[in-house]
Formats: structure tokens, sequence, C-alpha cells
């Protein structure tokens, strides 16, 4: 069964669309979160409607027991604000309205997976909390180094001082000075905060993907930092909804 359902959140502080795919035949064991990528234009709701049949999740929740949630998010490559607090909604909010409104055990297993910019947002995410032990990130776009060295494939025609920059994605990453060393918006930094946890990374991206190189740097610097991980590279994938597809199966495999 496939739901949407509007919440009201304190720490977003504005109503959230959530998509919530819920089992068949029988009670769900576990929860997973899964954070979208890119909207474009933001507002456009057609991105999560076509989630659940592109990537199976239907079939997935049957199968593994599983209630899948999406949130309709900002394009914010999931970075906290003091108006937007992605880390609090995400691993308190939301966990614990779903724990409510399904009845289920405060034990209740919740993975966190993202796909693209919601995949950045999974790794980001989890390390400024203990919710999750489990993270999935697929065709995750990991840009950061991209956005401080201003590569004109992810600035496009823009610069850090353009006043139209304050309606595109890279807003959020500003003051560039700052980025390296950013827990709260540099994913690279923030892996300092998992070492010695017990959180393990499933990572998966299409070998022709143009995300490729950033996720083999993601997991070289995975093992930089002792962090378990798994991966696996899908040969001549490319960023779109089959290889996320096959991503997301393989990473529910590993983990259910």
């Amino acid at each position: 069964m496939i739901e949407k359902v509007i919440i009201r959140s304190n720490t977003l502080h504005c109503d959230v669309t959530l998509k919530i795919v819920i089992p068949s035949q029988t009670r769900a064991e576990k929860v997973m979160l899964l954070l979208h990528g890119s909207i474009q234009p933001e507002g456009d709701f057609s991105l999560i409607e076509s989630m659940p049949q592109e990537l199976c999740l239907q079939e997935l929740c049957d199968r593994y027991q599983l209630i899948a949630v999406t949130p309709y998010m900002k394009n914010c490559y999931y970075i906290s604000s003091d108006q937007y607090n992605c880390n609090l909604f995400v691993s308190q909010e939301l966990p614990e309205w779903i724990l409510e409104r399904y009845c289920l055990p405060e034990h209740t297993e919740f993975i966190l997976a993202g796909i693209s910019m919601g995949g950045y947002g999974a790794v980001l995410i989890s390390t400024h909390t203990d919710r999750f032990h489990k993270i999935i990130s697929i065709s995750g776009a990991f840009i950061t180094d991209d956005i401080e060295l201003g590569n004109p494939e992810i600035w496009g025609g823009l610069l850090p001082n353009d006043v139209s920059i304050r309606n595109s994605f890279l807003f959020y990453f500003l003051p560039l000075e700052e980025l390296h060393e950013s827990t709260e918006k540099n994913v690279f930094a923030a892996l300092n905060l998992l070492e010695d946890s017990d959180a393990e990374m499933l990572i998966t991206c299409g070998t022709d993907d143009r995300m490729f190189s950033r996720n083999k740097l993601f997991v070289d610097k995975l093992e930089k930092h002792k962090i378990r991980y798994d991966r696996m590279w899908i040969k001549g994938g490319v960023h779109d909804s089959a290889c996320f597809r096959e991503g997301l199966w393989w990473a529910a495999e590993k983990t259910f």
C-alpha cells in the first residue's frame, strides 16, 4: 500500500509531504528513510510520485517486511540551518512520528538511505546522530571538492558572489572559505565524527555515472577513517532510475 501524508514539522518549520510504502500482507519490522535527489524545478512533485514504481518499492517492502518513507525536502543537500534542521527532522522528529502512526515498538530498526543528493544527505545526517547503524548511498553526489574548486560542471556559469546563487543549491555550501573544515556541510570533513562508531556504509554507483569518480574518492575516505563499508560498482550504470533500483535492491539484500 502506498500513502501520501502531509505533516507539520517543528524542526523544518513547514509542512512536509511524505510518500510512504507499507508491506501488503505482513507487519513491518523495519523502517527505511529514503532521501530523494535534486528536484528540478524545486516544488515539482513528480519525482516523489514516480519513485515507488521506478524503484519497485512495494515489492521491496513486501519482501523485507519494511516500511519505506520518502520526505519531500528542499534542494539543500540536506544541510541543516536553524530554520530548516534536516538533522533533527530525519533522525528524531520523523522517526518518532512513524513509530506513533504505525504503532511500532521503540526498538524498531531505522535504516537511512539516499539517492544522488540524498546519498550525500544520508551520510551527512548519519554523522550527527547515533540513530542509524546502516547507511545506504546510491549514486551519491559527493561534490564538495567540486564546489570548493569552482568546477564549472557543478557551478555552471555562477560565481560565489553572484546574486542569483541564492536560488541555487550552491547557496547552502557558502561561505567557501569555511567549507573544507565544516562538519555541518562537508561530508568528507564530517566523516571524522564516525570514527570508532559501529556505523556501516553501503555504497553503490554505476561505472558510467558522472558521479563514479566522486564515489570512488568517497570509498577511499572511508578506508582512511576505518569506517566499515561494502560497495558495488554497477558496470555500465549511469545516473538513472534503472541503476538506482539495482543499487537499492543490492543494498537491501545486504542489509535486511
